[in-house]
């Protein structure tokens, strides 16, 4: 029998290029990018019922939240990746009570450096790959 190959996905919950771009030179190699431009996208994703192995979300967009969308995907134990405006009201400390799989990341930000972020908490978050 055939064990089914199962590629780790990452959804993406953004309108913003620069963020998907990012989650694309991190992980694009090595997972599905899963975009969710709009609340349509994101409940299409979301029915299609992949556990996410991350997701990358705005703290906010005109038509969600981090939060719903942690909600919706069920998402306690999945690392996240959330992106906030510099002026945002949003601290790390803010976050901290999620635990110690949610990361912030600020605008304006170099698209390496989110790059960065999402690889090392993708490769943190993953069984038995070297810290």
């Amino acid at each position: 029998m055939t064990e089914k190959v199962v590629t780790p996905s990452v959804l993406v919950v953004t309108d913003d290029h620069a963020l998907f771009a990012a989650a694309e030179e991190a992980l694009g190699a090595f997972v599905a990018i899963l975009p969710a431009r709009s609340r349509r996208e994101l409940v299409v994703q979301i029915a299609r019922g992949a556990p996410f192995a991350l997701v990358v979300c705005e703290i906010a967009t005109p038509w969600t939240t981090g939060v719903e969308v942690m909600r919706a995907c069920d998402a306690r134990d999945v690392p996240i990746v959330f992106a906030a405006d510099a002026g945002a009201p949003f601290t790390s400390e803010h976050l901290a009570h999620l635990g110690p799989r949610v990361r912030l990341v600020r605008r304006p930000f170099e698209v390496g450096e989110v790059a960065f972020t999402i690889a090392d908490l993708f490769r943190r978050s993953r069984p038995g790959v070297a810290r």
